[in-house]
């Protein structure tokens, strides 16, 4: 239990224009909860692919050299050989954890959720782009956890491990564990 109050938390948030984009459209640095929730659930979006919606990291990214596939992009866009981009390397530190839930039935998304809210937690959860559609079946939706230190990769993927076994009794990274990664 954290004595950190939710009026008192801040994240940082690095927005992108769509999934497949590994450059940053927008950082937000030191943002109120309340701004982060209007921000990332937005209005309810379906459509067929990740491109056509934002995506986003809990953290802010560091300058480091692009990677291989990012290099050439990056250079004709006229940033040269290192800058920010999405990958391990550029990660910093979030405040907050995400995680996607895709395929789960809607009876044990119900139970888990109505337990979590039960908890006395704070969170967001809302559906992703893909929740309706008939070709995915199940829930589609993201839970957004604030937590009350700093989190570097190796401890965000911990507790992102650790929240899945609390609250999903870990069928989340069963399903698919790619989340854990705060890339």
């Amino acid at each position: 239990s954290s004595k950190l109050s939710i009026e008192d938390w801040r994240g940082d948030l690095t927005i992108f224009n769509s999934f497949y984009d590994v450059l940053p459209q927008t950082s937000i640095r030191q943002v109120e909860w309340s701004a982060v929730t209007k921000t990332i659930a937005g209005e309810v979006a379906i459509g067929p692919d990740k491109s056509q919606h934002p995506f986003f990291v809990p953290c802010l990214l560091k300058d480091a050299p692009f990677t291989p596939k990012t290099l050439p992009k990056a250079q004709a866009a006229g940033n040269g050989a290192s800058g920010k981009q999405r990958s391990s390397a550029h990660m910093t530190q979030a405040t907050w954890v995400v995680m996607d839930i895709d395929g789960m039935a809607q009876s044990a998304f119900d139970e888990k959720v109505n337990s979590l809210a039960k908890s006395g937690y704070t969170f967001l959860i809302y559906s992703t782009h893909s929740h309706g559609r008939e070709d995915r079946p199940g829930v589609r939706a993201r839970l957004v956890v604030p937590v009350d230190r700093s989190l570097g990769a190796q401890d965000y993927e911990s507790a992102w491990l650790g929240l899945d076994k609390l609250v999903f009794g870990g069928e989340v990274v069963k399903a698919d564990g790619s989340g854990r990664h705060l890339w």
